[in-house]
C-alpha cells in the first residue's frame, strides 16, 4: 500500500486496499467497492489499471468515502491545511475511531441521495422521536417495520443527519452482503475501512470499548422470515461478544406479512 500512495495513483490505492491481507483470505470484490464509490465495476477496473486520475473532485470524493487520513494524501481535503509533500508510512497508524469513520462513510453515501431528492424529506410522524428514545434507553436493538415505499430505506440514510448530535451511524443492506452467513462483525469493520486482524469479533469488541457515544448499525432490506431469522441470529452473536451498550442495531423490515420475532425478544 505504501508504494501505491508513493505513486500518487488513486486506482492503485483502491486496489491495494481491496486486496490487503487485513480483509482475510478473500479480497473485497470490485462490485462491492464500486458500490461504495458510486461507480460501476467496469469503470473501477479501468481506474485501478489505467493511468492515474488527476481530477481533484473525484480524488477528494473517493478519499472521503474510503476514510483515508489527510497525512497519506498528495492533495488537500476541504478544511485540511497541511503539508502533503511527504507521504509517511501508512502502517504507522493510531487506533482508529470506529464511530467517526462510520459516520464519515455514511455521510458520503447519503450525499447522492440528498442531491437527487425532490421535496425536503420529512420522516414519518414520531419515527425520529422513537429512535431518539431508543438511543437514550439501555435497549440495543430497535425494529422498524412497514410496507414497501413507506420510506424505511430513506430514513436509514437520513438518520446520519437526524441523530448526528447523539450517535454515529452505519447503513447496511442485506442484499449487498456476499452471504447472510458472512460475519456481521466483519461487515461492520469493513464499512469503516478497518481490518479485522484475523478475528473480526474480537477486533470489533476492542474498537467498541473505545466508543465515546453510540454507534448505530442500521440493517435495511429484511423482507422475509428467513432473512429476519438469519439477521437476528447474526446480531445476537455480535451482542454476545460486544458487551458495551454503545453498539446498537436498527433493523428495517418489510411488512406485511408480519414477522415472528418471539425467538429474539
Amino acid at each position: 500500500m505504501r508504494e501505491a500512495f508513493t505513486a500518487r495513483h488513486i486506482g492503485r490505492v483502491i486496489r491495494a486496499y481491496r486486496t490487503h491481507a487485513w480483509h482475510g483470505r478473500r479480497p473485497l470484490p470490485q462490485e462491492m467497492m464500486a458500490e461504495w464509490l458510486s461507480t460501476t465495476q467496469s469503470r473501477l477496473s479501468r481506474i485501478e489499471t489505467w493511468p492515474r486520475i488527476e481530477q481533484l473532485d473525484l480524488l477528494i470524493h473517493w478519499a472521503t468515502i474510503l476514510g483515508i487520513p489527510q497525512r497519506y494524501l498528495w492533495f488537500a481535503l476541504p478544511g485540511d491545511e497541511v503539508s502533503v509533500a511527504a507521504v509517511p508510512d501508512p502502517d504507522a497508524t493510531a487506533e482508529p475511531d470506529l464511530g467517526a469513520l462510520s459516520s464519515k462513510r455514511s455521510a458520503a453515501l447519503a450525499a447522492p441521495l440528498a442531491a437527487t431528492a425532490g421535496p425536503a424529506y420529512i420522516p414519518a410522524e414520531g419515527a425520529i422521536d422513537q429512535l431518539r428514545t431508543f438511543l437514550a434507553s439501555p435497549s440495543r436493538v430497535f425494529l422498524l417495520t412497514g410496507p414497501p415505499g413507506s420510506g424505511k430505506t430513506t430514513l436509514g440514510f437520513r438518520l446520519v443527519a437526524h441523530v448526528s448530535d447523539l450517535a454515529d451511524v452505519q447503513v447496511h443492506t442485506v442484499g449487498s452482503w456476499a452471504a447472510l452467513d458472512d460475519s456481521l462483525s466483519g461487515e461492520i469493520l469493513r464499512y469503516a475501512s478497518l481490518p479485522d486482524r484475523g478475528d473480526a469479533a474480537l477486533r470489533l469488541e476492542q474498537l467498541c470499548s473505545a466508543l465515546t457515544r453510540p454507534c448505530v448499525v442500521v440493517i435495511d432490506g429484511v423482507a422475509a422470515q428467513g432473512e429476519m431469522d438469519r439477521v437476528s441470529s447474526a446480531v445476537d452473536r455480535v451482542l454476545r461478544q460486544v458487551l458495551t451498550g454503545r453498539l446498537r442495531f436498527v433493523l428495517l423490515a418489510r411488512t406485511p406479512p408480519e414477522l415472528d420475532i418471539r425467538s429474539w425478544t
